[in-house]
C-alpha cells in the first residue's frame, strides 16, 4: 500500500527579503494528522516559512519565493490558487491573541459569515462545536454576548483558535501560540494539540525544546535558514 501524500511539500524553497535569504533551499515533507514542530533560534526562518504556507507574506516589502510550495496537493503560488480558500483550509494562530472588538459569539462566527453565508441558522451550533474543540465552551457559554476583549489573554487565544476551527481547516499553523500566555493557559493549549490532530494537521513553531518534546510527533530544527540533519 502506498503511503499517503504529505499535506505539505517543499521543493528547493528559498524565501528572501530583498536579496537576503531567510530560508535557503529547503526540501521538506509534512505528514497528515501529526503535530510537527519547527524550532530554532530567532531569525532562523521558522515563522517566515509558516506564514508562506498560507500566503501571509505576500504584501511584505521585498518578499520573494523560489522553489515549489505545495499545500494539500496544490502549488500555493500558482495563478489559479484562490488565496481566500487557501486560508480557510490552512488556518493560522498568531503569537499574540487576535480578537475583534465584537462579542465572543461574533468572533467565532466571523469567518463563517464570509465562507458560509447561507448557513446562518447553523451558526450557533457551529460556534458551540468550535468553542468545545478549543476547550472554551464551559467558560463562556453563559456570556456569548459579552465583549471578547473582556476575556483573559489565555481565553482570547482559545477564542482565536475557535474562530479558526469553525471553518474546519485541514491544516492548523501555530506561530508560538503560547509564548505570551501564563503556564496554566499554555498547558491547556498544548493539551488541545493531542485532540486536534485527529481533525487536522498541526505545524507549531516554538522556541522551547521542552515544549516540542511534549507535543511533537515530529521535531524539525532550523538554523541559518536550513533544516538541521536528522530532524
Amino acid at each position: 500500500m502506498n503511503a499517503p501524500s504529505p499535506v505539505i511539500r517543499l521543493q528547493a524553497v528559498t524565501l528572501r527579503y530583498g536579496r537576503i535569504p531567510v530560508v535557503d533551499g529547503v526540501d521538506l515533507e509534512i505528514a497528515a494528522n501529526r503535530v510537527t514542530t519547527l524550532s530554532g533560534p530567532s531569525g532562523s526562518g521558522k515563522s517566515t516559512l509558516l506564514r508562506t504556507l498560507c500566503r501571509m507574506n505576500d504584501r511584505l516589502p521585498g518578499f520573494s519565493v523560489s522553489g515549489k510550495v505545495e499545500v494539500l496537493g496544490q502549488d500555493v503560488h500558482a495563478p489559479s490558487t484562490d488565496v481566500c480558500d487557501l486560508r480557510r483550509r490552512v488556518g493560522l494562530l498568531f503569537q499574540k491573541p487576535c480578537v475583534f472588538p465584537k462579542s465572543i459569539l461574533e468572533n467565532v462566527v466571523f469567518g463563517l459569515k464570509y465562507h458560509h453565508p447561507g448557513e446562518r441558522a447553523r451558526f450557533p451550533e457551529l460556534a458551540r462545536r468550535a468553542l468545545e474543540q478549543a476547550g472554551l465552551w464551559a467558560e463562556v457559554k453563559d456570556r456569548l454576548d459579552a465583549p471578547a476583549v473582556a476575556l483573559s489573554q489565555g481565553q482570547q487565544q482559545r477564542l482565536a483558535l475557535a474562530r479558526t476551527l469553525a471553518l474546519e481547516p485541514e491544516i492548523l499553523l501555530l506561530d508560538e501560540p503560547t509564548a505570551s500566555l501564563d503556564p496554566e493557559s499554555s498547558a491547556i493549549i498544548e493539551e488541545l494539540a493531542a485532540t486536534l490532530k485527529a481533525r487536522c494537521s498541526l505545524v507549531w513553531v516554538t522556541h522551547d525544546p521542552a515544549q516540542a518534546d511534549r507535543i511533537a510527533d515530529r521535531k524539525i530544527a532550523f538554523a541559518d535558514g536550513r533544516i538541521l540533519p536528522h530532524t
